[in-house]
């Protein structure tokens, strides 16, 4: 591995905590850090489930879709997270889920609301009021 290895770490880890927060269940949904300065991303891999992933299973790519490091075949939607990088240059990471409540919120929206960041969060309180907590942060414009 020769390619963003602390991100590879993060990513990982952040699978693992998707799962555990139920925020998704088996390979559903998707993870990446884009490195700006070396115009690449590393994005989870299709098909994996998150408590299998491992640092090596992570596939670093440009944002043309051109894998330089990985064995694997990339999330199905590396597009969406290479339109982002490209168009938001104060975006450096992204967790796509299909969270129930996320989804429910989303169908259940005005219909031409212009929504420009919205962050969703799971989290499971404890009894001293803190919680592991994973945010994700998805750009989206509705017509």
């Amino acid at each position: 591995m020769k390619y963003l290895k602390e991100e590879r770490k993060q990513i990982v880890a952040y699978g693992k905590k998707l799962i555990d927060a139920g925020l998704t269940v088996g390979t559903g949904g998707n993870i990446s850090i884009f490195d700006k300065e070396a115009g690449l991303m590393g994005i989870t891999p299709s098909g994996i489930d998150y408590h299998q992933l491992r640092e090596q299973d992570i596939i670093i790519m440009d944002l043309y879709g051109n894998v330089v490091e990985g064995e694997l075949k990339p999330s199905s939607e590396f597009q969406m997270h290479s339109i982002v990088y490209k168009n938001r240059c104060d975006v450096t990471a992204m967790v796509h889920t299909h969270a129930l409540k996320s989804s429910l919120f989303i169908s259940n929206s005005r219909k031409g609301e212009d929504f420009d960041a919205w962050i969703f969060c799971g989290c499971r309180r404890r009894g001293n009021g803190k919680g592991n907590c994973l945010c994700c942060f998805i750009k989206w414009l509705f017509c």
